[in-house]
């Protein structure tokens, strides 16, 4: 985590380099611990883990995608690696709660 500039909320670092970027994920980050601690079932801490990776991996990319496009339309010179931390370890704390309640959402017909 240190090599990374990362505590225990941080949650992806981001690292734009010559041959491509590069995403650091923090899997000890404390609100996935949090959600993995009571779980049980070894197949249900895979998904959630997996669902955590993805999600704030996509989020990231979003970040990324959205500063380079938007770079000349701001005088000043915008941290990508800062706003990919700052906004992903906004997140974190609602990211798999979300997940989980939009998982058991449903569609209810329109005349029930």
């Amino acid at each position: 985590m240190e090599k990374h500039e990362m505590n225990q909320y941080s949650v992806l670092h981001y690292v734009s380099g010559s041959e491509g970027d590069d995403y650091y994920l923090n899997m000890d980050n404390a609100y996935l611990l949090a959600e993995l601690k009571g779980l049980r079932d070894q197949n249900k801490i895979e998904l959630t883990k997996a669902r955590f990776t993805y999600s704030m991996t996509l989020i990231a990319m979003s970040v990324v995608g959205y500063c380079k496009n938007n770079k000349g339309n701001n005088k000043e010179d915008i941290d990508i690696s800062s706003q990919v931390s700052k906004i992903t370890t906004m997140v974190a704390p609602i990211l798999i709660p979300m997940l989980e309640s939009m998982s058991d959402l449903s569609i209810q017909p329109a005349n029930a």
